[in-house]
């Protein structure tokens, strides 16, 4: 959120810069939490767990906790650059398929309930949060305290995307660090 406006600002030597900043630190968050980075699209990362690998019983924490992580990168970032950015995450479970698709410039890409609902989750959600489906909590452990976003979705749409409900995952209290600054 604020990409645009950030385009229509600065030079795009400073947008390109800050989007590679905030990217190669997201392609580091995936090797940490062996997250699958799919693509990227303009301003959005696109990232999957247990499609392109064994599926794991933890594999909704870990995307949930990068997601975290992704928001506290472009805080940092953001407040380094002096920029008024944000994003939105999104998080759903479901099924998906992948494959390379085209012929000129081909790329993987990834479709299905799986994928859409993540987008309908970031759509609906709140910039500088995580918002995940009521499938993907119902997977998380207790390490993530949850709110309520939505409490009932319209019919319609629970129907086509498999969402009954949704939630924000409250940030985590920053850690504070035990120097002597801090020791009373």
């Amino acid at each position: 959120v604020g990409f645009t406006a950030l385009s229509a600002t600065y030079p795009p030597q400073k947008v390109l810069g800050i989007l590679s900043d905030i990217f190669e630190e997201f392609d580091r968050l995936c090797e940490e939490n062996d997250v699958d980075k799919i693509k990227t699209i303009g301003d959005a990362y696109i990232v999957c767990a247990g499609a392109l690998s064994d599926i794991r019983p933890d594999d909704a924490e870990r995307v949930v906790r990068m997601g975290l992580q992704m928001q506290e990168v472009v805080t940092r970032i953001a407040a380094k650059e002096g920029v008024d950015v944000a994003v939105r995450i999104g998080v759903h479970t479901g099924r998906c398929t992948g494959g390379i698709i085209g012929t000129v410039r081909f790329h993987f890409d990834m479709w299905g309930n799986g994928i859409i609902g993540a987008v309908k989750m970031e759509e609906m959600g709140i910039p500088g949060r995580v918002h995940i489906s009521d499938a993907t909590a119902r997977l998380i452990g207790e390490e993530f305290s949850l709110s309520v976003a939505h409490e009932e979705m319209e019919p319609s749409f629970a129907a086509s995307y498999a969402i009954a409900k949704s939630f924000v995952v409250e940030p985590r209290p920053p850690s504070v660090s035990m120097d002597e600054d801090n020791m009373s």
